[in-house]
């Protein structure tokens, strides 16, 4: 049972690191979030087809990283996780949770405790990158 459980982990930290870096829409969050925002984000970036970036490990534990993620990925079962401390420093992630559209030449970034979908329109209204929320929107079924 622990080697599948184990196995698990690992095709779920595959798949969501090939996921993320295809995604040019990440929500970027922290395990030191409260548990009920981080459900929430989890939750949200599911029914988005959004990656949840993290800086690093958990209590600087793989192990305890992992049953984070699994833990997650139990209860949000589309979610996909990524440890990707690059990214928070290319995009300058100081606060979690932010929410950032790249198109490969500028990118948003918008912090706070907000609806992923909120932060988007923002993006598709006010941001530099071009993005359309209602292309996405439709791009993603969501």
């Amino acid at each position: 049972m622990k080697i599948k459980a184990t196995m698990l982990l690992i095709m779920i930290v595959m798949m969501n690191s090939i996921f993320a870096q295809t995604s040019n829409v990440k929500v970027f969050i922290s395990f030191s979030m409260p548990e009920n925002l981080i459900e929430q984000m989890a939750h949200e970036s599911a029914r988005l087809h959004v990656p949840l970036i993290v800086n690093g490990l958990h209590n600087s534990s793989m192990r305890e990283t992992l049953a984070k993620i699994f833990d997650i990925a139990q209860r949000e079962k589309n979610v996909s996780i990524q440890i990707d401390p690059v990214s928070f420093n290319k995009y300058g992630i100081n606060r979690v949770p932010s929410v950032v559209v790249d198109n490969n030449e500028n990118f948003d970034v918008i912090a706070g405790n907000i609806k992923i979908a909120n932060a988007l329109k923002i993006i598709s209204d006010e941001g530099t990158t071009g993005f359309s929320y209602s292309k996405f929107v439709g791009d993603h079924n969501a």
